[in-house]
Order: structure tokens, then C-alpha cells, then sequence
């Protein structure tokens, strides 16, 4: 018999059966699922953390310009004319405050253009220093000056700050300042 003309046989090529495939592409697929809530955790963890560094970062560019001016950055176009520790959900960052901490002179208030805030340009949506949620950053100074900061997130939450200039912080991932379980606070 000539074995020429036989044709090859299949052991000769090792290869994957589909089921051996299915499998290891449904292993790859239960380890991918089982990754996925790792990777948002981590990812929520690290927005929590940058938003710690700039609300960390907001107190203390709000505290030296109180030293350096003897007055906290207050405008008339933040909060009203008479600035009260009383005011609900506090004092958004607004555009002038930060234009201020940035170092520029609005309305004379910081005449020497001192830098006190260093703030990357991928957290500036509109003019505004928004937090990695685009939500507007908040804080509450000690007006009156007499050692004690009263945060009132709303009429019936309120954070005493004894000794402390100044509180900033962000809403956090929810939004709501009321919801303060996520709330990411400088004191």
C-alpha cells in the first residue's frame, strides 16, 4: 500500500477544540466582570482624594490671604453685603474669589496679585473651580472673628469649626451637600 496517498492525519496538528475556546474566553469574560467594580472603586477613590487636595488647598489659600490682608476674600457678588456665618450651604467658590486666590486684583481686593491658589486648568469649567464631579466647591470663614467657623450645610445640619479660619468642601459624588456621607470636608 503506498502511503503517499493517505491523507494526513489529525494528530499530527495539535490545535484548540471550540469547546476548549468557549471556556477560556468565559473565564476571560468572569474575570473581566469580576474586575470592573475593583477598577470604580479605585477610580472613585482617587476623584475623593483629588478633591481632599483641593478643598486642602482652598483653606489654605483662604487663610493666607486672611493673614496677609487681615480680611477673608468676600465679595459682594458671593454672598450678600453683610457676610453671616449663618448662611445656608455656605459660599460657592465663585469666579471672583478664585480670580483673587489666583492673583488677580478684583475690585483692589488684592492689590499685591499675590498667588495664593494654584489651580490646574482641567479643574476651571467656565471660570469657575469646579470639583472632579463638576460641582462648584463651598466654603464658610470665621466673619466675625470670633475663633469659631459655623458650617450650616442647611438649616437643621451645622458643623462647628472651633479654631479653624476657614471650612471648604465639595459636595461629593451625590452632588447634595445635604448628603453628607459622601461629602469630601477640609476640617
Amino acid at each position: 500500500m503506498n502511503k503517499k496517498c493517505l491523507a494526513p492525519s489529525s494528530a499530527a496538528r495539535p490545535a484548540f477544540t471550540l469547546v476548549e475556546m468557549l471556556v477560556v474566553m468565559g473565564i476571560i469574560g468572569l474575570l473581566v466582570a469580576l474586575l470592573m467594580p475593583a477598577i470604580g472603586s479605585a477610580r472613585n477613590s482617587a476623584m475623593k482624594a483629588q478633591a481632599l487636595n483641593q478643598v486642602k488647598g482652598i483653606e489654605t489659600a483662604l487663610k493666607n490671604y486672611n493673614v496677609e490682608y487681615g480680611m477673608w476674600p468676600m465679595l459682594q457678588e458671593t454672598a450678600p453685603s453683610a457676610p453671616t456665618e449663618s448662611l445656608n450651604g455656605g459660599v460657592a467658590v465663585s469666579n471672583q474669589t478664585l480670580y483673587l486666590l489666583l492673583g488677580t486684583n478684583v475690585n483692589g481686593r488684592n492689590p499685591r496679585k499675590l498667588v495664593f491658589l494654584d489651580a490646574a486648568q482641567d479643574n476651571l469649567v467656565g471660570g469657575a473651580y469646579v470639583d472632579p464631579w463638576d460641582s462648584v466647591y463651598r466654603y464658610m470663614c470665621d466673619f466675625d472673628n470670633d475663633g469659631k467657623t459655623v458650617v450650616k450645610f442647611t438649616a437643621a445640619i451645622t458643623t462647628n469649626l472651633i479654631g479653624r479660619g476657614a471650612g471648604v468642601w465639595s459636595a461629593g459624588p451625590s452632588g447634595k451637600v445635604t448628603d453628607r456621607a459622601d461629602n469630601v470636608t477640609s476640617w
